[in-house]
């Protein structure tokens, strides 16, 4: 049976939707007796590593095609999957690796039914659509981040894995999470990620602090 390793390029930074699809996929196949591992491309990237796993024994399932470019560009004797994030799908049509790599894949795995028609006339013998989520539990577990609050499992999570950045629109959702907090007196907003864009990122975290 092949060996499972799932590439990350920040999976040690912090817990954000990709970071918790790529340790809930982890667990789930360390659970079923599959050998799996995590290789954070963010700590550990060279060309000898990516030259180790070029293997025939193992199967490579990389998240977030652009920041794992470099490392698919030098696979060619496995077989590998790439998962195709939001960001990656924005900058497909200005970035060349994208198309570089999504046709050396030997899967593509999209997240909704808006990237799957706008790719499938392309890709479509080897394009998958998985819809990503979150449920509450994951949001527990231990990780990069601290785990959240086992309280707010009795309450109305709003949860939003992205960085902060001008891109994910947070500030869009403003107007719409005043209103939801006046009808739900329980609802908890809870924003995971890194600030990719400081100056956004204050002006968000004033907002909502205000």
């Amino acid at each position: 049976m092949k060996q499972i390793v799932l590439i990350s390029p920040n999976f040690s930074l912090y817990r954000g939707g990709n970071t918790t699809s790529t340790l809930r996929i982890f667990e789930g196949l360390k659970q079923a007796g599959i050998s799996v591992q995590i290789y954070d491309l963010r700590e550990n990237f060279s060309i000898i590593d990516s030259q180790r796993f070029d293997s025939p024994k193992y199967l490579l399932h990389a998240f977030n095609l652009l920041r794992s470019a470099s490392f698919c560009e030098q696979i060619h004797k496995t077989k590998f999957i790439v998962s195709i994030t939001g960001t990656d799908f924005e900058q497909r049509l200005s970035d060349p690796r994208f198309e570089r790599i999504a046709r050396k894949a030997d899967r593509l795995i999209c997240q909704n039914s808006f990237q799957y028609e706008t790719l499938r006339h392309v890709y479509a013998e080897k394009l998958i659509q998985i819809h990503k989520g979150v449920f509450p539990k994951d949001l527990l577990t231990s990780g990069p981040c601290p785990p959240l609050n086992p309280t707010w499992l009795n309450k109305k999570i709003c949860f939003y894995p992205a960085g902060l950045r001008a891109v994910k629109g947070h500030l869009l959702y403003l107007p719409a999470m005043q209103k939801l907090s006046k009808i739900f007196s329980d609802l908890v907003w809870l924003f995971a990620g890194s600030i990719l864009e400081k100056n956004y990122a204050e002006t968000f975290l004033n907002k909502i602090r205000g």
